[in-house]
C-alpha cells in the first residue's frame, strides 16, 4: 500500500500540486510508481498504469519535463512502453525500479534488455534512471549513452555508523564506525559518497553482459 503516492492521486489537484513543483524549479520528475502485481486481475495493472500516464501529462502539460516509470508485468506491457516513447519524442528519460521484482539480477538484467530493445526500436537514445538499481550500473553502461543510479546505500550506511571500507565490482565492503554524543555526521557521509562514487565509475568501466 502507497501511502504517498496514494495521497498525492488523491489531492494532486486540490492542493495544485504541480503548481508548488513549478516553483521548485525541478528539472524532471520521475513519474508515481503505482504498483503492478502479476496476482490481481489485469485490469488493476492497466488502471494503475493509467494513473501515472495522466500524472505525468499533467506535468508535461505544464512545462515540467517528466520520466515514466516503465513497469511491466507481461510482454504486452513492454510492447505498450514502446509504442508509447515512439509518439512522445520529447521523453529522452525513463525509469525503471530495482528495488522489488527487478532487485533480482535475472529480472533486473531482462527488464533493460527490453528498454534496450525500445531504444532501438524507437532510433533515438534513451537516458535510463535505475532507481535501487547499482548492480546494474555496469550492464547500463554498456548500452545507455547516460544513465543514472539513485542510490541511498551512502546515507543509509551512514546513519547506522557504517564506512565504506573496500569493493569489488560486484558488491561493496562495510566496517563499523562510532560517533560521540551529538557529532554530526557530515565527514562520514561525504567519506562514504565519495567511495560510493568512485565503485560507480569503476563498476561502468568494467561493462558485462
Amino acid at each position: 500500500e502507497d501511502s504517498e503516492l496514494e495521497r498525492y492521486w488523491s489531492h494532486r489537484k486540490t492542493s495544485r500540486v504541480v503548481d508548488q513543483i513549478m516553483k521548485l524549479g525541478v528539472s524532471l520528475v520521475i513519474g508515481p510508481n503505482y504498483s503492478s502485481f502479476l496476482d490481481v486481475p489485469r485490469t488493476d495493472v492497466l488502471f494503475n498504469r493509467r494513473r501515472q500516464l495522466l500524472c505525468l501529462s499533467e506535468l508535461s502539460e505544464a512545462g515540467i519535463s517528466v520520466a515514466p516509470h516503465l513497469s511491466a508485468t507481461m510482454p504486452a506491457d513492454w510492447s505498450f512502453w514502446k509504442a508509447f516513447l515512439k509518439k512522445q519524442p520529447q521523453i529522452h528519460h525513463v525509469a525503471l525500479n530495482c528495488q522489488t521484482g527487478n532487485k533480482s539480477p535475472t529480472e533486473g538484467k531482462k527488464a533493460i534488455k527490453q528498454i534496450v530493445s525500445i531504444q532501438a526500436a524507437i532510433k533515438r537514445p534513451l537516458s535510463l534512471i535505475l532507481i535501487g538499481g547499482a548492480q546494474f550500473s555496469n550492464l547500463a553502461s554498456k548500452y545507455f549513452e547516460s544513465f543514472t543510479v539513485m542510490d541511498s546505500s551512502a546515507f543509509f550506511r551512514t546513519v547506522h555508523r557504517r564506512k565504506m571500507c573496500g569493493s569489488s565490482n560486484s558488491s561493496r565492503k562495510f566496517t563499523d564506525t562510532w560517533t560521540l554524543t551529538g557529532q554530526p555526521l557530515d565527514d562520514l557521509l561525504q567519506q562514504n559518497v565519495d567511495s560510493h562514487i568512485a565503485w560507480h565509475r569503476r563498476n561502468a568501466e568494467t561493462s558485462e553482459e
